[in-house]
């Protein structure tokens, strides 16, 4: 169904598809993304918001957003209203995404999901409304009035970040916290091989413990087995941050391997991008550090020439998901490694200098 079937369907009916409308925004929010031309669009340039090039496909979005949610019906279950939620808050839109879980939460008030997806989205959004946070402490409320046993990840983990942020807000966390403590020990209990539970219990451990070598070494457990967890991607990404910011790069690029294995799926909710940017500075900082000097001329096909290579392929690796505006960043310090030690970079010609000056 293509977006004009859709909003005459609305507008006629006055009965929303839930189903339809995800995959139409999704459609459109692929489309903003990937388009480049601005010859494409019919727009005044003379305006410089409307001649963005991504601007028609926005507004479509934003205009069938309104209109969704203008009605009083709705065609769908508590999994399409989910799937649509996590569709705009994937793009930032989390007001958007509040609203129309609003909706949701009309026709199904006690649907797990969708209480602890209104928990994860109304402290996101920038410009906070206190209107969205007091729902979020209504919403809160009737989650917790459901038995746990009936709680999935989500809602342990969505309800753990809630109340974690208002106590951020509050400036008043703290590791004696027994709500917040009770409900990361019983996430453990009842999903012990969910790495997820052992990230909000560094998240709790961090923002209320100063011994910040405890809190790595609770997050070195799961990497070591300790525990019940066998596939620990967020784990090693968080671990491996660590040991970058503390020039651990062996440490660091050991826990990039452990990411890359662990986030194989048929279903990837990882952004491998970001790791592959991570590892290559992890190993430009290990070459810095052992080459001090200026002005290197390396061997390309000596070990450390090759070593050299495995930086270029991370970095030209880390643009194949969201990390484009990281990349163009960092794109300079690429560019003098290849200046410094004149090694060719057969994977990006932007980064190869004399391609440049």
């Amino acid at each position: 169904m293509n977006y004009q079937t859709l909003m005459d369907i609305i507008s006629v009916t006055k009965r929303a598809p839930v189903l339809q409308t995800h995959e139409v925004v999704k459609n459109l929010y692929h489309l903003a993304k990937k388009t480049k031309n601005i010859d494409d669009f019919d727009v005044d340039e003379s305006d410089e918001y409307k001649s963005l090039p991504s601007y028609k496909y926005y507004i479509s979005i934003y205009k069938l957003a309104n209109l969704f949610l203008e009605q009083s019906a709705f065609v769908g279950t508590s999994d399409d209203f989910h799937n649509l939620t996590v569709e705009f808050a994937t793009h930032a839109d989390y007001d958007y995404a509040c609203k129309i879980l609003e909706k949701g939460l009309s026709t199904f008030p006690r649907s797990v999901d969708l209480l602890a997806d209104y928990l994860a989205y109304c402290t996101e959004i920038c410009v906070q409304d206190d209107d969205f946070i007091e729902k979020g402490n209504k919403y809160y409320k009737v989650l917790e009035s459901i038995d746990k046993s009936e709680w999935n990840w989500r809602a342990f983990s969505f309800t753990i970040d809630f109340l974690i942020s208002k106590k951020e807000k509050e400036n008043v966390i703290n590791n004696n916290d027994n709500t917040i403590k009770n409900l990361v020990e019983e996430y453990k209990t009842r999903f012990p091989y969910d790495e997820r539970s052992y990230i909000e219990e560094y998240r709790l451990l961090e923002k209320s413990d100063s011994d910040k070598l405890r809190c790595k070494a609770m997050l070195e457990s799961v990497i070591n087995g300790e525990t019940k967890v066998k596939r620990a991607y967020r784990v090693a990404f968080k671990l491996a941050n660590l040991y970058f910011e503390d020039k651990q790069y062996d440490e660091a690029l050991k826990m990039v391997e452990r990411y890359v294995i662990d986030s194989i799926d048929e279903r990837p909710s990882s952004n491998r991008g970001i790791i592959y940017l991570l590892s290559a500075l992890c190993k430009l900082s290990k070459f810095y550090s052992n080459h001090p000097e200026q002005n290197l001329t390396i061997d390309p096909n000596s070990s450390e020439g090759e070593f050299i290579k495995s930086i270029y392929s991370d970095f030209s690796s880390s643009k194949f998901d969201d990390t484009n505006s990281k990349y163009d960043r960092l794109l300079p310090l690429i560019q003098i490694l290849n200046l410094q030690t004149k090694i060719t970079n057969d994977y990006d010609d932007d980064a190869n200098v004399s391609n440049v000056l």
